[in-house]
């Protein structure tokens, strides 16, 4: 599904905003089975899902974990990449590199210099989980708008279809953010299976 946008109908001589998320297929292959569905429904059914997610106490400590088996350490030490570094800087600047072949070592001497770093846990994965620890909450104190924006800090995109009565869904939350819900989801996929619920703020 698409992000979602707007349309104005006139009605009674004032203009009322409808806000809907509709299928990106058209984009691609020209077809679309799904077609338009209310933002209050897809949204309602999202919030519900979010509000049931429960965050373990130690989750700082195990995504640490999992993020240093992730991590592939260089096989040089940061003495050695500092000097790499050095050399090929060097050689650009009295022209015996070429600067496609410069950028490239430049990125892979960066890249494992990096590795090296100790890990931590970024603002937006920290913000997120306290985010999740209140949700429900959270949402019902919040504006439609705002409501509108904790869903899009989160969402990525959504693989969904539906019937006049049900919502089939499922949630696929931003790249950076997947570590953080397989740990709290133990892996499962965030699937979305809600009747329709026309109830919202405006």
């Amino acid at each position: 599904m698409r992000s979602a946008y707007k349309k104005y109908t006139a009605k009674d001589g004032y203009y009322t905003e409808y806000l809907y998320y509709r299928c990106s297929s058209p984009l691609k292959i020209g077809i679309c089975g799904v077609g338009a569905i209310s933002a209050n429904d897809l949204e309602y059914a999202i919030a519900l899902l979010f509000a049931q997610i429960r965050i373990p106490d130690n989750w700082q400590k195990t995504l640490l974990n999992r993020l240093k088996k992730r991590r592939k350490k260089p096989a040089q030490t940061k003495d050695q990449l500092k000097r790499r570094l050095e050399n090929i800087n060097y050689l650009f600047e009295i022209d015996q590199m070429g600067r496609k072949e410069y950028d490239r070592k430049r990125l892979e001497i960066e890249s494992a210099l990096a590795r090296l770093k100790p890990l931590k846990i970024d603002k937006v994965t920290k913000d997120t989980a306290k985010l999740l620890a209140n949700f429900a909450m959270i949402w019902q104190q919040a504006t439609r708008r705002e409501q509108q924006r904790l869903i899009a800090s989160i969402v990525e995109s959504i693989e969904m279809d539906q019937d006049k009565e049900t919502i089939y869904a499922t949630v696929i939350v931003k790249r950076d953010l997947r570590l953080l819900f397989d740990l709290a989801t133990d892996g499962e996929a965030l699937g979305i299976r809600q009747k329709r619920n026309n109830k919202g703020k405006n």
